[in-house]
């Protein structure tokens, strides 16, 4: 896999000529684009290939100019200023790349990174796509999770389910993801990219049905995006069961979003357009092996093939996807860059946007609501340090000529706002003010198509609470609280009140410092293990032989004292909260219609997920104390057991953690989460299947259940 080095080819392509996409890069790229060495017996192909593409994305060196600008004296993390020191290398140094690339690269390695250092050995095969999550990773956390950082490389997604009986559409927690799947249809004839990637926003699940009154009857997942990235990164799934998929992937300089992978909220905001800027190729038969080159499109506008050192300038995309060293059929990684919105004024002004004035921004057409002028402000102050909170609930005035509530620019994925208090005292006649800017961010709540356009009031005769079904007219009252420019939930959250929600307030009161307490504990799992427990992926069974009926096995019994002495100890079963596992060289494709899930024993605290037997039971190897710079921790780190030698040498604690948090007994998400159904039972179970309540089963239904049934 490693190329001698050789003398770029082709002819170089005349500096001086910036295309646009560059204007903002502070650092002017004075030398062409250029290889990195790959000796015999590295492999590192991947790393190559992943970090010549960071390298060709003007967005990626913006935000890392003016992070190192902005951030005190002394205080920018080592990854960022040594990802600077590459940039800087890269384009303007003839010869110090390759130097700067080993710096960045051991410290990319550097133990002090934990959790988010990459992890590999002399000769280790990876995948690329992999380890550029990997860095993402170590820079959000380096930089206390940079907005400007994430809102660069995240795309938001909505979701919904479908029922594949009834055809229910219901909407579900969306997410926020780097990368976008494009799915191949596994024939010979040439698949363009947009088709691959509206197939890979699809997903089969088993789900229950509330129309069908069924359990887990078959439901097709949808993934819209609600806010775009100015970098998108889309993923080519070319591995299956049977092996390596060698279908053509067909793309244009330019990808235009289709309009059935757009929220409901950006359709008629004009056309969402990016530009190809790169690469990657995977060129092997199976995933175990192979090798990795990139086409860029460099600061001039030319594309550049690069294999490793060699670097050829192919000048147009179509003669680097016809390259020797590329291929339609071993392109990878497509990474694009926005382009301005290409919309019209019909396009773009819809709705009650339509009364926007023509030099105002572009206005959501989820702004209905303010056409009589009512903006519904809700908020808290609190003085820090002091027992005083006040809550404010404050109608006020939008002129429907000043357009709708959410009204961001084309690109734009906040609203900056400044506010600006005086407080007065009535009676001494103090005064505190001052005056802050911040973002604020929009969501969006869908609400169903098709619907009868009045809006009732009806009872769900199961949850016994009301509800607004329907849409409202645009002369509806704001203070209804029915519609208002609607809202939709950030990731992982509902419509529907969560767990906490419905405490009152002295019981909340007490709950936020455990809750606080947990999560210094637990700071990498109480979040996933709120997350399943407030979508409902547990299941809890008890098994009694004295049951006697089939149909009592299959109905959640409360806990009653007097039964526990001839209950047996509950066993858990919690469903996969993946909806997309990452498909690539390195890893098997995920299987769409079988439902994934892992058994918990809470008395044998266990759990059969794969994050769990590392953590619990991964020896790092006698070695592992010395490779770390004689720190004072190792000696407890690095345990060993008093009986044999070093052939019987046990490390509890796996290689996940280090320090003092090795002496702990390991721990996933799924096992909080089954522990906190258990000790907090009001706030975590409901008492139903579908929230967790607990399901006696028999012996030989217990069986069934460990034998594959997922509950």
């Amino acid at each position: 896999m490693a190329n001698q080095p050789t003398s770029p080819s082709g002819s170089l392509p005349q500096q001086g000529a910036v295309s646009s996409a560059w204007n903002h890069v502070s650092l002017k790229p004075s030398l062409p684009t250029r290889g990195f060495d790959n000796h015999k017996g590295q492999n590192l192909c991947y790393r190559n290939a992943a970090l010549t593409l960071i390298l060709h994305t003007p967005q990626f060196l913006s935000w890392c100019e003016k992070y190192r600008a902005q951030a005190p004296s002394g205080s920018v993390p080592d990854v960022v200023r040594k990802f600077y020191d590459m940039i800087k290398a890269y384009w303007q140094c003839p010869n110090g790349h390759q130097l700067a690339m080993e710096t960045l690269w051991r410290e990319l390695q550097n133990r002090k990174h934990r959790n988010h250092r990459w992890q590999t050995t002399l000769g280790q095969q990876h995948d690329t796509l992999e380890m550029m999550d990997s860095i993402i990773s170590l820079l959000e956390s380096q930089t206390g999770s940079n907005h400007d950082l994430m809102d660069l490389m995240t795309v938001d997604l909505s979701q919904y389910r479908v029922c594949k009986t009834c055809k229910q559409k219901d909407s579900s927690p969306g997410d926020r993801v780097r990368f976008l799947y494009a799915d191949l249809p596994g024939s010979k004839k040439a698949t363009p990219i947009e088709d691959a990637i509206i197939s890979g926003m699809k997903s089969e699940t088993l789900s229950n049905c509330k129309t069908c009154a069924n359990n887990q009857i078959p439901h097709e997942i949808q993934r819209q995006i609600l806010l775009p990235s100015e970098i998108l990164v889309v993923q080519v799934n070319r591995y299956k069961k049977s092996g390596k998929l060698k279908d053509e992937i067909e793309v244009q300089d330019e990808l235009v979003i289709p309009d059935s992978l757009l929220d409901d909220g950006l359709k008629g905001q004009g056309k969402i357009c990016y530009e190809l800027y790169a690469v990657i190729f995977h060129i092997g038969d199976v995933s175990t092996s192979g090798h990795y080159t990139a086409a860029v499109k460099g600061p001039s506008g030319q594309w550049v093939m690069t294999n490793d050192r060699r670097v050829a300038f192919t000048q147009t995309l179509d003669q680097s996807m016809s390259s020797p060293d590329g291929g339609k059929e071993n392109a990878y990684i497509l990474a694009y860059r926005r382009l301005e919105s290409q919309g019209n004024s019909a396009d773009s002004n819809t709705g009650s946007s339509a009364a926007a004035s023509s030099s105002s921004p572009k206005a959501s057409s989820s702004g209905k609501g303010s056409a009589k002028g009512g903006v519904q402000m809700k908020g808290t102050i609190e003085l820090e340090g002091r027992p005083i909170q006040w809550t404010i609930d404050q109608q006020l005035v939008l002129d429907p000529g000043k357009g709708a509530l959410v009204a961001l620019g084309p690109r734009a994925r906040t609203q900056r706002a400044t506010l600006q208090l005086t407080f007065t005292s009535e009676d001494t006649g103090e005064i505190l003010e001052g005056q802050v800017t911040m973002s604020l961010k929009p969501r969006i709540v869908q609400k169903p198509k098709g619907a009868p356009s009045k809006t009732t009031d009806t009872k769900d005769s199961n949850a016994g609470t009301k509800k607004a079904t329907d849409t409202v007219p645009e002369s509806q009252d704001l203070n209804d609280g029915i519609d208002h420019p609607t809202i939709r939930p950030q990731r992982h959250t509902s419509t529907s009140h969560s767990s906490f929600s419905s405490l009152p307030e002295a019981q909340l009161s007490q709950v936020k410092p455990v809750m606080l307490t947990l999560h210094c504990f637990f700071p990498n799992e109480l979040l996933l293990a709120l997350d399943i427990l407030d979508r409902g992926l547990v299941r809890r069974f008890t098994r009694d032989d004295h049951v006697g009926q089939a149909s009592a096995c299959s109905q959640p019994e409360e806990t009653d004292p007097s039964n526990t002495g001839r209950s047996q100890e509950d066993m858990f079963y919690v469903i996969s909260t993946s909806a997309a596992v990452l498909t690539s060289p390195s890893r098997a494709p995920r299987t769409r219609i079988e439902q994934k899930g892992y058994e918990v024993r809470l008395h044998a605290w266990n759990c059969t997920c794969p994050t769990f037997t590392l953590n619990a039971f991964r020896d790092p190897g006698p070695d592992h104390s010395s490779q770390y710079d004689g720190e004072d921790e190792d000696e407890a780190w690095a345990e060993q057991s008093t009986v044999g030698d070093l052939a019987c040498r046990y490390v509890f604690g796996g290689s996940l953690t280090r320090g003092a948090s090795r002496l702990a007994p390991p721990v996933c998400k799924h096992l909080l989460a089954c522990l906190l159904m258990v000790r907090c039972p009001g706030i975590f179970s409901s008492g139903s299947p579908d929230r967790s309540g607990r399901v006696v089963l028999t012996c030989d239904e217990l069986a069934a259940c460990c034998a594959g049934w997922g509950g």
